[in-house]
């Protein structure tokens, strides 16, 4: 595999991980809004990435050579981090609880994985 190509690979994976991130984004601001028309009180929501550039992508709006051909409708997680609707952060491969979704785990790791995500 060329430069190139492994170059490409990396970007097409990153602009998944980022539009998932956004996609993401868009569920938590909802079911925020939600939250407080019940009347619970507000907190920030943190919303958990395990792609170190996915998150760059979302924090840095000045990408914007390696961006363009990314939907503007995805740029919107950008203003919420900036507004402070959102906290993006980044998630350790082993306390990735999502994990246990998609993909398949020794039994160990899935263990882990459901206790994550509070199942016993």
């Amino acid at each position: 595999m060329d430069i190139s190509s492994l170059r490409m690979c990396s970007m097409s994976t990153s602009k998944a991980e980022y539009v998932a991130t956004s996609d993401a984004n868009k569920e938590v601001v909802r079911l925020s809004i939600l939250a407080c028309d019940m009347g619970t009180s507000h907190v920030v929501p943190r919303l958990l990435c395990d792609n170190q550039s996915a998150i760059a992508l979302a924090k840095n709006p000045f990408c914007e050579a390696k961006t363009k051909h990314i939907g503007v409708r995805y740029h919107f997680i950008r203003e919420c981090i900036a507004n402070g609707c959102i906290s993006l952060e980044k998630v350790v491969s082993r306390e990735n609880a999502a994990d246990a979704l998609t993909k398949a785990l020794p039994q160990d790791a899935l263990q882990h994985c459901s206790h994550l995500m509070g199942i016993t």
